[in-house]
């Protein structure tokens, strides 16, 4: 899909969000040109961010094979150049001409724009070019519940970000709290009275409040996105015990002040960057007065 409507001959990268240490593949887009001799590019971006691997000729194939490319990654750091020509066989319309393989390398929160220094569609210099940008996301992060004495089972949730997922319900994306066992044990899950009978894309209805996973549409660093946690214990284990959240700090280490992320027990936040558990009472686990997660990330 395009993600831009432009008027008259154009070229479009548009804005995209990716995980950190993967690849994505940006789209060059091109729009209303009339009898295609050539394109001239040259793209910039952040090298200490991303890295352009390879550029994808043609992938939808709107081009025939009259066409030939000439692609340079390498030569300078931080720019890539694309040359497209033909003599015979001219397209004319709108389409995606070529993919650019980023690879990151940066920090989570991290933003590179992608610019068009040069941009030329048969000769013509002046053609409107819309640049794009990447940004590095948390792709998932699974926290665990234990009894702080280890007596009972651990019980795990995972929340995260993907480009087809979204804020709603949705079947197989945000999957219902797996079971407790047989003995004692600690179960924590994400908490959402509001999908209980949503309906999602795909006719399915929700019919529970409890949540193993929780996956969310990939938002900007500009945008607050908040999970809500409930718990309980049971089984036989004491009410005296307290309760250890954990989760793995090394994937959340990042040097942009762009990406921040806390755990809160009622008003008292904590950095989870810095630490990797915290100690609560198991009375935290439970709703507020407001019937609403006392424990939010």
């Amino acid at each position: 899909n395009f993600s831009t409507i432009l008027l008259g001959q154009s070229i479009e990268i548009p804005h995209k969000m990716i995980s950190s240490n993967t690849t994505i593949n940006i789209p060059i887009f091109i729009y209303e040109v009339d009898n295609l001799e050539s394109i001239q590019l040259t793209i910039e971006y952040d090298e200490s961010i991303i890295l352009a691997e390879n550029i994808i000729e043609n992938p939808v194939g709107i081009l025939d094979d009259s066409y030939f490319f000439i692609t340079n990654t390498t030569s300078i750091p931080g720019r890539l150049d694309l040359t497209i020509s033909a003599f015979s066989n001219l397209f004319s319309g709108s389409g995606m001409v070529a993919q650019i393989t980023f690879q990151s390398i940066g920090n989570l929160g991290e933003f590179s724009d992608v610019t068009f220094s040069d941009a030329q569609i048969n000769s013509d210099w002046q053609v409107p070019a819309v640049d794009g940008s990447i940004e590095i996301i948390l792709e998932k992060l699974t926290i665990t519940g234990q009894d702080n004495s280890g007596i009972g089972a651990n019980h795990s949730i995972t929340l995260g970000a993907c480009s087809d997922c979204n804020d709603g319900w949705k079947y197989g994306e945000d999957e219902e709290d797996y079971p407790d066992p047989q003995g004692e044990y600690t179960n924590i899950h994400f908490f959402h009275s509001e999908w209980l009978g949503q309906e999602d894309e795909n006719g399915n209805i929700c019919n529970q409040t409890n949540f193993s996973t929780d996956y969310r549409k990939q938002h900007s660093f500009r945008k607050l996105t908040a999970w809500g946690l409930r718990g309980s214990t049971g089984n036989g284990l004491s009410p005296n015990i307290s309760i250890e959240l954990s989760w793995d700090s090394n994937k959340l280490n990042s040097t942009s002040s762009n990406f921040q992320m806390f755990i809160y027990i009622g008003e008292t936040g904590y950095d989870m960057q810095q630490i990797e558990n915290i100690i609560i009472s198991q009375s935290e686990l439970t709703l507020n007065e407001n019937n609403e997660p006392n424990i939010w990330v």
